[in-house]
């Protein structure tokens, strides 16, 4: 007999999915100590680039499974993920990125808005209920 599945786990999992996009940071790598794109921002574009590498696989895992490492690796993984952004919030006010595309800075907002949205789900009741319980 197949299970319920929450609309809240098909949420999650697309919104985990949609933060492959920071893997694109690589294309920036090169370019760090050119002037406009300062060598400190190396930590955060390496960060994005393990979100965004660890995305898809969280994403089915957590589409797939259930259980409290599957929920508990959900919850961490946000957690680094929006820390990310605040460290990329703090880097900008220390040492801005002058040359950086609009649409990066619409993207830090809006990931740390997804971020907080898919911590917010982890934590209601239905998807607790769904990752924790093993029957």
């Amino acid at each position: 007999m197949q299970r319920y599945r929450p609309k809240s786990i098909s949420i999650l999992a697309l919104l985990i999915a949609w933060m492959a996009h920071r893997l694109a940071m690589v294309i920036f790598m090169d370019d760090l100590g050119d002037p406009g794109l300062p060598a400190a921002w190396a930590v955060v574009f390496q960060f994005d680039i393990a979100i965004g590498v660890s995305a898809p696989l969280l994403a089915a895992w957590l589409f797939r499974g259930r259980g409290l490492g599957i929920w508990t690796l959900a919850v961490a993984w946000n957690v680094f993920g929006l820390a990310s952004y605040v460290a990329a919030f703090i880097l900008d006010s220390v040492e801005p990125w002058t040359a950086a595309p609009d649409v990066l800075t619409w993207l830090r907002y809006s990931g740390s808005a997804i971020h907080l949205i898919t911590l917010m789900l982890l934590s209601s009741m239905s998807t607790r209920i769904y990752c924790l319980d093993r029957r």
